[in-house]
């Protein structure tokens, strides 16, 4: 998969690294905008229940995961923005994209988060 080929709304694993720690792991993520050098993503979480309420306000809940190609309930964090190169020499794939109700659930989602 290449810079041609990934676009909005795609669903890849990459290798993520850690924001408070050394190391990382490969995570799925949701890509939010490509350019001809970089695409910027949010992360993609299992993770709820033990979050804290104020975490929790910035997860939007993907209704149709299995649509998407995720293996359980997934949430989209919109906490923080990150970017990734298409010059690094991190491997990523694709194995889905969010379908139209959740794109416009995201979109509606990240408006009313940041009002």
């Amino acid at each position: 998969m290449n810079r041609k080929t990934t676009k909005s709304d795609d669903i890849l694993v990459l290798y993520v690294s850690f924001v408070d720690s050394n190391g990382g792991k490969k995570r799925p993520v949701l890509v939010v905008e490509t350019t001809d050098d970089a695409f910027t993503f949010f992360s993609l979480t299992t993770q709820y229940d033990k979050k804290s309420d104020k975490i929790k306000k910035q997860y939007y809940k993907i209704k149709k995961w299995k649509k998407a190609g995720l293996l359980k309930q997934t949430y989209v964090d919109i906490g923080k923005i990150r970017e990734i190169s298409f010059k690094s020499k991190i491997d990523f794939y694709k194995i889905g994209e969010l379908t139209i109700d959740d794109i416009t659930g995201l979109s509606e989602f990240i408006e009313k988060f940041y009002q």
